[in-house]
């Protein structure tokens, strides 16, 4: 009876965690995988007005780039999917909206911007569709590194510091297939990024450190072309 009962519960235990073991192997064979890889083209959001000391320029002008980016995908479930995708370094102009005096100079400095962007996304039509078009949400992080000064705006300028953002994001996307069952595919999306960091400028002029001398609407679109391989 004591071996019963010391029995009973070990085999209900071992049989339960078969059970769930053959569960989630079926929960990952049918998950499926995207890998793309790809071009991006990022616009700041010229329309947004930067926050600047009155006493320099109107506000800041920020030129569009083209850089690379790489995604993958999971889709745990038909119709949803989570996304994690990285977007390279790409060189931006910084230059000057509206300067008053001539020796401010329109192109003030530069940077590179990098950022990383975690999606949920929505696929809008049976998996077996050659055309799939995807709606996502997520949150971004951009990092601005590598920044230098091209004019002599500010007098004796040592440089300027940009730093990073943290904001929302959104994305509209479609992938369309060759052919059904194939896995290769192309990609086109387009997503709005909110990123606004805080820039900073140093100089040395009659022993003055200027800081905290305004912020960036980077805020940009980002419109990108790729291939792809579903798994």
């Amino acid at each position: 009876m004591k071996v019963t009962r010391i029995l009973t519960p070990l085999a209900i235990a071992i049989s339960a965690m078969m059970g769930a073991q053959q569960a989630a192997a079926a929960f990952f064979d049918e998950s499926k995988f995207i890998v793309r890889i790809g071009a991006s083209y990022a616009d700041p959001d010229d329309a947004n007005t930067s926050e600047i000391r009155e006493d320099y320029a109107e506000g800041f002008d920020l030129k569009s780039e083209t850089t690379w980016q790489i995604s993958g995908v999971w889709m745990p479930v038909e119709h949803w999917g989570i996304e994690l995708m990285y977007i390279g370094s790409a060189d931006t102009d910084l230059d000057f909206k509206g300067a008053s005096r001539d020796e401010y100079g329109k192109r003030f400095a530069e940077f590179k911007a990098e950022s990383s962007s975690a999606y949920i996304n929505w696929y809008m039509l049976d998996e077996s569709c050659l055309f799939q078009p995807y709606f996502g949400v997520g949150v971004n992080y951009t990092d601005f590194h590598d920044e230098s000064v091209k004019s002599g705006l500010l007098g004796a300028t040592d440089g300027i510091g940009v730093g990073y953002s943290w904001g929302a994001t959104a994305q509209l996307g479609v992938d369309f297939r060759f052919g059904r069952g194939d896995s290769f595919l192309i990609n086109a999306s387009v997503q709005y990024i909110e990123s606004s960091p805080d820039i900073s400028a140093y100089r040395s002029f009659l022993n003055e450190e200027v800081k905290d001398w305004g912020d960036i609407d980077y805020d940009p679109w980002v419109f990108n072309l790729g291939v792809g391989y579903a798994f």
